[in-house]
């Protein structure tokens, strides 16, 4: 739940580009994550920068995730594939 409410506080997500994030639009080398192709002109998306906190929060979920360590329910719903 943490990462969501960092992504929507500090990186400006809609409820819906969180719920339907995945990895594969995490750039961790650029600190940038893409979503929302349909909302843009053109549907293209946006490219929307991680500030210090949300990089840090994503990585740490990741690391959670990767561990085995994540609690059913409490992590979002960033798909690994």
């Amino acid at each position: 739940m943490y990462p969501a409410f960092m992504l929507a506080r500090n990186g400006g997500l809609r409820d819906t580009e969180i719920k339907t994030l995945t990895w594969s639009q995490v750039n961790f080398v650029a600190k940038t994550v893409k979503v929302g192709r349909a909302k843009s002109e053109a549907g293209e998306g946006r490219v929307v920068p991680l500030n210090s906190e949300v990089y840090q929060a994503l990585i740490d979920h990741r690391a959670c995730i990767a561990s085995g360590s994540a609690k059913p329910g409490t992590s979002v719903r960033l798909s690994l594939g």
